[in-house]
């Protein structure tokens, strides 16, 4: 024991068996000779565990239990046009190993398509098992060819949209589990409906080509308290998870997509099994991360937030989770115009979607805004009124969508920069194009930056680049569809991606909203070469890192988001559905959120109306009389989100009453530590009905940590019809409590933000907390608040905000029991705030009582509790 941990410390950072020393080989050897003892294919932990028999057949065993089990006999081959489906074995061979996820015991078979001897093996499948004190526990499944095979599709190559089946099949999973696996599966495309639930796997799972991952968890929780993720692993892109059919069973499984006719040897597909299991609490709680997100052990959010931990070390191991404030656009309260202004370039102009028709801005007295017909006139008083509003901070981010370059009259990209043709016509840019309008804004007002969000989508296979001015882009590589040897419009490589990143940095763009994704995959080089949607991939991310941009992923399918950890480039994806003002689907944000953030990005609500109406009123704009309902919801939930927020009001129509609440006075939003999750009680009840989550309910949780102070959690919860809720405590978060300490449960006030003092009751480790019904309109906002250790107080927030505990306004939290306890908030104000206080609830008087402080001038200050003494540091 003592040499196993002498040797920990050096080894965890290896990263390859080259780099150990002749020491570290042999431990890892006598390692080796401990896993063998145990069985001659047994690998066992105390969550997760496989079980390998000579001839191919696998059984995954979690906390102890069997629960999916793979015959040799379902794996399949599709090459020279044919099906092969009884494979015969013709090696079999165990090894060790150490990779970027951990140490390794490998299981590796070779196979062969009929029995004669001498036949060529044609693939490898493996099985490498993880685990040890110190790694992660996980399997990877993977199948690979020995040799280029050909003939390897299944179906029409011509179309890879709709193709759901898998032209390989390892592994073939059944469940073998006593009793029911229900689950929520990620499917789908980033800003739609991506999760699903099913009620049991895998009679009720669905797969397919918009398919990457699923959860899973017994049923009946007293038969054992565990969840399991099943998702593709490396080569997520050319992968396929589907459900099939075999004689009276039903399997999931996973293999190559359908549409490639050439699989190239060593291109492996791997998928990977990872677990938590309450049996087994230390490990859960040490892939918590550096974010504080504390998770009930052997549910679904831990076991997700798990699998991202293993997804992200595998991916890029320089790679950590987008920050609350990693970017601009991630740190200041921006504006966006996917909603008023979307193809409406201006509050007067007649409706024309081709932005054809509009009359140039007409400039009436001194000032630089008027009665505006064009795009830069419009933007310009949006950007005027939130500086006069006191909601732009100095820097401001904005959000231009498709019509920019004009996606809908010029079918996609023709050019994908501020050329004169493209952007100078009287409705959107007259006066110099984008670059003539982010001058003119960042010139005339002193410390302020406005920063872009550019919408793209596909490529006009008619674009400048390939075609009008091609002797100017001469290096600049496009895809070749195998088929009929012409080029498609996928750029390969980075060089288009390093000119029109270069180009547009005159106008301050900085992230990129790759929008549409999903249409790549029905042209006809990405379904034919396995090659050409990574070519386009990289060549995107490695431009992107070098020019300082980021992308956010939108109508993207779940395996080029798993894709994403390897790019540290990839920072955030829309989460949930397009916003239509009054509509109360935006809930379902929060499930797509939860996968999203495991795999490192941040999510993004899309757009919303902070006020109930829109003025000026223009009876052609598409958002005419559609009124929102519930700004308020909206407001919080893109908050909780915990990425970009972007209000989309006509210009002078934002509600700066209801924004202010999300910010400091410079537009910093004050955020959770991570984005809100939903709580474990959600996910199962709505897999037990198969229905997904509501899209008009949720209840999700996001939390700050002030390490040896306390956790603060804000549970946003809306019932939409069904009854209230009881949430227990170890649910919304797991070290909430000490054996010194209790929590402070109670309601926000959604008028004034200041807590209902009615509702403040004391908690317990063993208790639940009551969440009352609630609605779209009438949403609720729970907050649990520890004792701050050693004290009798409880910071129950900043008045006026929505989260009123936030790392972006307080920079610690302390106290002093020399003589007598008292409280020290020390904080961070800024110069255009005058004022701060903080509602602090004594819990020996049972009293709230709020403390200001006079803030003028900006800086670093600190507020004494009980004395009330503010002073500046």
């Amino acid at each position: 024991i003592f040499l196993y941990l002498a040797w920990l410390v050096p080894i965890f950072t290896c990263e390859t068996t080259s780099k150990m020393t002749a020491f570290d080989q042999l431990m890892l050897l006598l390692l080796s000779l401990c896993a063998l003892s145990q069985g001659k294919n047994d690998i066992a932990s105390k969550c997760l565990s496989v079980k390998v028999q000579d001839n191919g057949d696998i059984t995954v065993i979690v906390d102890g239990q069997p629960w999916l089990k793979s015959l040799a006999s379902d794996i399949k081959l599709t090459m020279n046009n044919k099906t092969y489906s009884k494979l015969v074995l013709s090696s079999s061979e165990k090894s060790q190993g150490f990779d970027s996820v951990g140490r390794y015991t490998k299981f590796a078979f070779t196979w062969q398509v009929d029995e004669n001897e001498g036949s060529e093996a044609y693939i490898e499948t493996s099985i490498r098992m993880y685990n040890s004190s110190m790694d992660l526990d996980a399997i990877v499944f993977g199948i690979k060819p020995i040799v280029s095979l050909h003939g390897t599709a299944s179906v029409d190559s011509s179309k890879f949209q709709g193709n759901d089946a898998a032209s390989t099949q390892f592994p073939s999973f059944q469940t073998v589990f006593e009793g029911t696996l229900s689950g929520q599966e990620w499917s789908g495309q980033s800003a739609a409906y991506a999760t699903h639930s099913f009620t049991s796997f895998p009679d009720t799972y669905t797969g397919g080509w918009q398919a990457g991952a699923l959860v899973m968890f017994p049923n009946n929780v007293s038969a054992t308290n565990a969840s399991v993720v099943w998702s593709l692993f490396d080569n997520p892109v050319s992968g396929r998870m589907a459900k099939v059919t075999s004689g009276e069973r039903v399997l999931g499984v996973a293999g190559l997509a359908p549409t490639y006719p050439t699989w190239p040897a060593g291109h492996e597909i791997s998928t990977i099994v990872t677990a938590s299991c309450a049996s087994f609490p230390l490990r859960s709680k040490q892939l918590a991360g550096n974010d504080e997100v504390h998770l009930e052990a052997g549910g679904p959010s831990s076991a997700i937030r798990a699998w991202g931990d293993i997804m992200l070390k595998a991916g890029n191991v320089s790679k950590k989770r987008t920050g609350p404030q990693q970017t601009p656009r991630l740190k200041y309260l921006g504006y966006s115009t996917t909603a008023f202004y979307f193809y409406n370039p201006a509050d007067n102009s007649s409706s024309d979607p081709d932005l054809t028709q509009a009359t140039p801005c007409v400039k009436h007295g001194p000032g630089p805004l008027c009665e505006c017909f064009s795009y830069d006139c419009t933007l310009e008083r949006v950007v005027q009124s939130y500086r006069e509003t006191g909601l732009a901070g100095p820097v401001f981010p904005l959000l231009v969508d498709s019509w920019w370059y004009g996606e809908h009259t010029n079918h996609g990209i023709l050019a994908w920069e501020d050329l004169a043709f493209l952007t100078q016509n009287a409705s959107l840019f007259p006066n110099g194009g984008l670059t003539g309008m982010i001058s003119r804004l960042n010139a005339n007002i002193s410390e302020f930056e406005v920063v872009m969000t550019a919408h793209a989508t596909n490529i006009n296979p008619y674009n400048i680049y390939q075609h009008r001015n091609r002797s100017n882009f001469a290096n600049i590589k496009w895809a070749i569809n195998p088929q009929t040897g012409q080029e498609d419009a996928v750029p390969q490589g980075p060089e288009y991606w390093r000119h029109v990143f270069g180009a547009n940095k005159a106008w301050n763009l900085q992230t990129i909203k790759q929008d549409h994704h999903y249409e790549y995959m029905n042209v006809g080089s990405v379904n034919l070469n396995i090659s050409v949607a990574m070519e386009y991939e990289n060549g995107m991310m490695q431009a992107a890192l070098e020019l300082g941009y980021d992308r956010m992923y939108c109508m993207t399918t779940v395996p080029y988001l798993l894709l994403s950890t390897r790019y540290l480039a990839a920072t955030q994806a829309r989460s949930g559905p397009d916003y239509i003002a009054g509509g109360d689907n935006q809930f379902s944000v929060f499930k797509d959120l939860q996968w999203q953030y495991a795999v490192g990005l941040r999510g993004y609500k899309d757009t919303f109306f902070s006020n109930t109406n829109q003025f000026p009123s223009n009876s052609q704009a598409p958002y005419h009389n559609h009124a929102e309902t519930s700004p308020l919801t909206q407001a919080m939930t893109s908050l909780l989100v915990g990425g970009a927020v972007s209000a989309s009001d006509a210009a002078g129509a934002q509600n700066t009453t209801l924004l202010s609440k999300l910010c400091r006075g410079d537009g910093v939003l004050l955020k959770a530590d991570h984005p809100a999750l939903p709580l474990d009680a959600e996910v199962k009840r709505n897999a037990e009905v198969s229905t997904g989550f509501p899209d008009k309910a949720t209840s999700a949780v996001a939390s700050v940590t002030f390490p040896g102070v306390g956790i603060w959690s804000y549970i946003l919860f809306v019932s939409d019809g069904r009854e209230g809720y009881r949430v227990g405590l170890d649910e919304i978060g797991r070290g909430l409590f000490t054996n010194e300490t209790t929590a402070i449960g109670f309601l926000m006030d959604s008028d004034t933000f200041h807590p209902n003092k009615d509702t403040l009751v004391r908690l317990s480790p063993s208790e639940e907390m009551s969440l009352p019904p609630s609605s779209y309109v009438n949403p609720t906002l729970a907050v649990v608040a520890p004792v701050i250790a050693n004290s009798q107080w409880v910071l129950l927030g900043e008045t006026n905000k929505v989260l009123g505990v936030s790392k972006m306004r307080l920079n610690d939290i302390q106290t002093d029991c020399s003589q007598g306890c008292s409280l020290g908030l020390h904080f961070t104000t800024t110069k255009t705030e005058s004022s701060i206080s903080f509602d602090v609830l004594d819990t020996v008087a049972w009293d709230v009582k709020e403390y200001a402080c006079d803030v003028k001038g900006g800086g670093n200050f600190t507020l004494s509790i009980p004395s009330g003494n503010c002073e500046k540091a």
